[in-house]
């Protein structure tokens, strides 16, 4: 079998670690940045403890059900791009269904996997969780209109311009890697801290620890 090929690491990844320290040592960064995660922010801006938010669409059916006053004056807008004349390239995620080849009743779970990504459970998805559809044309629904009123097309534009995250058995351990080399943020060292990231990405390549 062959080897997997080497890791790469530019000038690129150095630019995206100097934005994130310029953003962390800013004074637009929330103090508790370097240890909240998405459910975190997602308490503190229903709360009214801050005013924008980056995260995922499922903050809208949230606010909705459990902070109304903050739900009203909610709005939407492209995640931030760093070029101006660039659109933002946001890593797309989701919720991938598969059938094991060991599965004793293959047929029947593919049939289930079907009925999941199924259009009308789409829809009830993002009505309510808040996840947005991956068929292209459901955007243009009424229903997806209605649960993201405003910002539907705005959603379906991100993900047009969007990219995949890595595609590797070894997804756990790069995302380690790159959540420990860059933490916390405020402290990073772009140079340094691309090239600490790059020997742990090929340490995990080859099947080690970092």
């Amino acid at each position: 079998m062959p080897s997997a090929p080497p890791p790469l690491l530019g000038a690129p990844a150095v630019r995206a670690a100097e934005v994130i320290q310029r953003l962390a040592t800013s004074s637009a960064a929330d103090p508790a940045m370097s240890n909240n995660k998405e459910d975190e922010g997602r308490l503190a801006f229903q709360g009214g403890g801050t005013s924008f938010m980056v995260n995922y669409p499922f903050v809208y059916p949230s606010a909705k059900e459990e902070a109304p006053d903050v739900f009203k004056n909610m709005g939407a807008a492209p995640y931030p791009r760093v070029d101006p004349d660039k659109p933002a390239r946001v890593t797309l995620g989701g919720i991938n269904l598969g059938v094991t080849r060991f599965s004793e009743n293959r047929e029947l779970a593919f049939e289930a996997a079907t009925c999941l990504r199924g259009p009308e459970n789409q829809i009830v998805n993002a009505e309510k969780g808040g996840l947005p559809p991956t068929t292209e044309s459901l955007y243009d629904s009424p229903e997806i209109k209605k649960a993201y009123p405003g910002f539907a097309t705005l959603l379906r534009d991100s993900i047009d311009n969007g990219v995949p995250r890595p595609v590797t058995p070894a997804y756990s351990d790069i995302s380690l890697a790159i959540q420990e080399t860059l933490h916390p943020p405020d402290s990073v060292d772009p140079k340094a801290a691309i090239d600490a990231l790059l020997k742990r990405l090929d340490a995990v390549k080859d099947g080690g620890i970092y």
